[in-house]
């Protein structure tokens, strides 16, 4: 929901969205809001005591969880795929745990059943304009300038350094898609989007990461399969690639950096 809809739900939230409540004293809940699109991306809270013993309540009413790795550090998770939400469990800074809430998409359904992938059954995205995302997936489309590229940049170059900046090319304007993580997301899933020169959308790509927890990479590979059935594999310049359809094509490759299944869509022929 937007801060505004967050409001009104929640009168007594606080513009910094930070909330305290005499129900649960001595804990503080945050709301994290997108600066830009101002739509609740988060809630997280410390809890006063041990990941474990924490761990155990959660697991009381949600199940058993899954352990996988985050910057040199456990994290335990669960997914609720009815409500989309996850909630991760991990070590704070002292005797206390973090919990985190977010929501995902799980990736079979961001896959679905049949060739097209379910997020674009009702309009296949190529040969789609602008007009055309605009009327029909208005609640995913990403606009940015070229100065909200520059300034994304310099971002990842705070963060992760020049190098790691330089690997995003030079600024440049888009239109995409963005839909949320899948299981093993950080933040979103991006669609990226090409043009023809006629303005239309001439292919696109997709990533289903795995970083976190590697056992994934096989599991996630089992749902191309299953949706596409066996792949043929073709070098392409000392890469192996997985072709799983012609037409359209759909090819899929491994980055092994950053940890994902790349999926590129065109048309036959192209």
């Amino acid at each position: 929901m937007s801060f505004e809809e967050a409001k009104q739900a929640f009168p007594e939230l606080p513009d910094n969205g930070t909330i305290e409540t005499e129900a649960y004293p001595g804990i503080r809940f945050h709301a994290d809001f997108d600066d830009e699109t101002k739509i609740l991306r988060r809630v997280y809270f410390r809890l006063p005591m041990k990941r474990d013993e924490a761990a155990d309540m959660i697991k009381a009413t949600w199940g058993e969880f899954k352990e996988a790795q985050d910057i040199n550090q456990q994290v335990m998770w669960w997914f609720n795929p009815e409500t989309k939400l996850r909630i991760s469990v991990e070590e704070g800074l002292s005797d206390d745990t973090q919990v985190e809430i977010t929501r995902h998409l799980p990736a079979a359904e961001l896959l679905g059943e049949g060739t097209q992938l379910a997020f674009q059954k009702d309009a296949p995205l190529l040969g789609l304009t602008v007009a055309d995302l605009e009327a029909k997936y208005p609640d995913f489309i990403k606009k940015e300038s070229v100065e909200d590229a520059a300034k994304a940049k310099a971002r990842v170059a705070n963060m992760a350094g020049d190098d790691a900046a330089k690997m995003m090319g030079k600024p440049e304007a888009s239109v995409d898609l963005e839909y949320p993580p899948t299981e093993w997301g950080l933040f979103r899933t991006p669609i990226h989007l090409s043009w023809n020169d006629e303005g239309k959308i001439k292919y696109f790509r997709l990533g289903i990461e795995f970083r976190p927890y590697p056992a994934a990479k096989e599991e996630i590979m089992a749902l191309f399969t299953k949706k596409w059935g066996e792949a043929k594999e073709e070098d392409q310049r000392g890469d192996k690639v997985f072709v799983f359809s012609e037409d359209p094509r759909i090819e899929v490759t491994e980055d092994t950096i950053s940890n994902k299944w790349d999926i590129f869509v065109e048309p036959a022929g192209s």
